[in-house]
C-alpha cells in the first residue's frame, strides 16, 4: 500500500479502511510506503492509534521523502520501520500558524516514547528545528538514533540500539550485537547483520536465497566503493563457520548500489543446513593486495536461527 502526498482530514478513515484490505506480507504484517510532507498531526495521531491494534511494517522507499507528521507520527506508529537507502526522513517542530508549538512537540515526544523510541530522540529534533527548516535524516541516522526497527528484532533478542545517543552523551560508541534482523532484498529478503556497529552499514554481512538457484545459500559482505576498485584488491575469501569451513573460495563482486559493492561466497547445498542450525561462530574474511589491509567480519549466528531460517525460506525471484 502506497501512502502518498499531504495529509489532511479525513485520511485516518481512508488509512484505516485501506490498511484492512492488504495482505500481510510473509513476515507477518502488511507493508505501507510513505511519501509524504506531513500535514495534520490529529489525523497522522487517530492512523497511528489504528496501527496499535493492526500492526504495520512502514517503509520509506528509495527516492521517497516522508516529513513532519509523517515521520514524528505515521512512520514511527508502525511495528516495524524501516527506510531505503536512497530515502530520506525529516523532522522539525510542530506549529500553529507558521508559530512553533511546544505542546505538541511534547506530544510527538510522548508519542515516541510510546511506541518504543526514546523521548529524546524526537524531542531533540522537534524542539530544535524551527518549523520552516527541516532536518533531513539518512539511514544511517535513522538506525543510529534508534528510530527504525526491523523485523525480528525480538526473535533474535537484538536490544534497543542508539549509538549516536550512547557516543553523544558517554564519548565512545557501543559495540555491535551479534543478533540478525530482516531487511528486504530485490523481491525477497535477507538476514542481516552489522559487525562493525549497529547502525553502520560498512562489513555488513548479508545473508540470503535465490530461488533460481535452489538449494544454496549466499554470504555477501558489502563494502563502501566501486566495484572495480574492490575486484582489483581483494584476491581471496575465507568463510570459518563450523562445521562449514571454506577456504580459498571463490568470489564474486558486484555493484549493490551507487555508494556499495558486495562480495558474495556460495555455500552449496551440503553446508545450507550445517550452517543454519549448527554453526555459532562466523568469520568472513577477505584477504587484499598491499596496501590494504585484511577485511574481516567475526560474530555469532546461534541466537538467530529464526530469522536465518526465514531468509533461506523467503528467496529473491518469489
Amino acid at each position: 500500500m502506497r501512502a502518498s502526498g499531504p495529509i489532511i482530514l479525513g485520511d485516518a478513515a481512508k488509512f484505516e479502511i485501506a490498511l484492512q484490505e492488504i495482505a500481510p506480507a510473509p513476515h507477518g504484517v502488511p507493508i505501507v510506503l510513505l511519501d509524504s510532507p506531513g500535514g495534520s498531526v490529529s489525523e497522522a495521531l487517530k492512523m497511528s492509534e489504528f496501527l496499535d491494534t493492526n500492526p504495520a511494517h512502514m517503509v520509506i522507499p528509495n527516492g521517497a521523502k516522508c516529513a513532519s507528521a509523517c515521520a514524528s507520527i505515521l512512520f514511527i506508529g508502525g511495528t516495524y520501520r524501516t527506510m531505503e537507502h536512497f530515502a530520506a526522513f525529516g523532522q522539525h517542530s510542530c506549529s500553529r500558524n507558521g508559530i512553533k508549538n511546544q505542546n505538541c512537540n511534547d506530544m510527538l515526544a510522548e508519542h515516541a516514547f510510546n511506541n518504543g523510541v526514546s523521548y529524546g530522540s524526537v524531542s531533540a529534533f522537534v524542539t530544535y528545528v524551527p518549523p520552516e527548516d527541516i532536518l533531513w535524516f539518512s539511514r544511517e541516522d535513522l538506525d543510529c538514533w534508534g528510530l527504525s526497527r526491523y523485523p525480528f528484532t525480538s526473535e533474535s533478542n537484538f536490544e534497543k540500539s542508539e549509538p549516536c545517543a550512547i557516543e553523544h552523551y558517554f564519548g565512545s560508541w557501543p559495540e555491535a550485537q551479534a543478533a540478525w534482523r530482516i531487511d528486504f532484498l530485490d523481491t525477497g529478503y535477507m538476514a542481516f547483520l552489522r559487525p562493525h556497529r549497529d547502525h553502520t552499514r560498512a562489513l555488513q554481512l548479508d545473508i540470503w536465497c535465490d530461488e533460481t538457484k535452489p538449494g544454496r545459500l549466499f554470504l555477501s559482505m558489502e563494502i563502501e566503493g566501486a566495484s572495480d576498485l574492490v575486484r582489483q584488491v581483494v584476491v581471496n575469501a575465507n568463510l570459518l563457520a563450523g562445521p562449514v569451513e571454506l577456504i580459498d573460495a571463490p568470489f564474486a563482486v558486484e555493484q549493490l548500489d551507487p555508494l556499495f559493492s558486495r562480495v558474495t561466497v556460495e555455500i552449496q547445498g551440503v553446508d545450507v543446513v550445517p550452517l543454519l542450525t549448527q554453526t555459532n561462530h562466523l568469520s568472513f574474511i577477505l584477504n587484499t593486495l598491499p596496501p590494504y589491509e585484511t577485511i574481516s567480519a567475526n560474530t555469532q549466528l546461534s541466537g538467530s536461527r529464526k530469522a536465518l531460517i526465514f531468509a533461506a525460506n523467503n528467496c529473491l525471484n518469489s
